[in-house]
């Protein structure tokens, strides 16, 4: 969490995250907060709107603190630029549980691909709801009546929406 600081006052960082997307977007991504273990259940902890991941600063010792959850459970955080639209952000959070389960669980057989537990506050739980819902093609339907597959897209902005508004749930969350 030191690294993603850096010293910086909380409330300037959350507001640099929100107004400066394109500089903060460089640091997103999930952090461990210490090796990780395959034999522990990670819990992913994701900031809200105008926030950093600072925010856990007390939960995450407290909880490592105790030796019954400690023993049992893994902390990790998420942090994203917040003034991203929630379908960009939901597509980063993906993208990302992919790269760090593509690291560490290859062969999906860890606590990492079968039974993750994730928080979010505000915003970071409405990202937290996408990584559980199932909505098919419904939103893509009620939005555009061109079939995404016939769409020519040109920006980030409009794949993602493709892409998020297509979605299923991410394992584990899918069960």
């Amino acid at each position: 969490m030191a690294v993603i600081l850096q010293g910086r006052n909380e409330a300037l960082a959350g507001l640099e995250g929100f107004f400066k997307a394109e500089e903060r977007i460089r640091q997103s991504g999930i952090y461990l907060m210490e090796p990780y273990d395959p034999d522990r259940i990670p819990v992913l902890l994701i900031h809200g709107l105008i926030s950093l991941p600072m925010i856990w600063r007390d939960i995450i010792p407290e909880m490592i603190s105790d030796p019954e959850i400690s023993e049992r459970y893994q902390f990790m955080v998420f942090t994203y630029p917040s003034s991203y639209p929630l379908v960009e952000s939901a597509a980063l959070l993906r993208g990302e549980l992919a790269r760090l389960r593509a690291e560490y669980d290859p062969g999906g057989t860890d606590p990492l691909s079968r039974n993750m537990l994730v928080a979010g506050h505000s915003m970071g739980g409405m990202l937290t709801h996408t990584l559980v819902v199932d909505i098919g093609d419904n939103l893509w339907r009620q939005s555009v009546t061109v079939p995404s597959t016939r769409c020519r897209l040109a920006t980030r902005s409009v794949k993602t929406s493709v892409v998020w508004s297509t979605s299923s749930p991410t394992p584990p969350c899918d069960e």
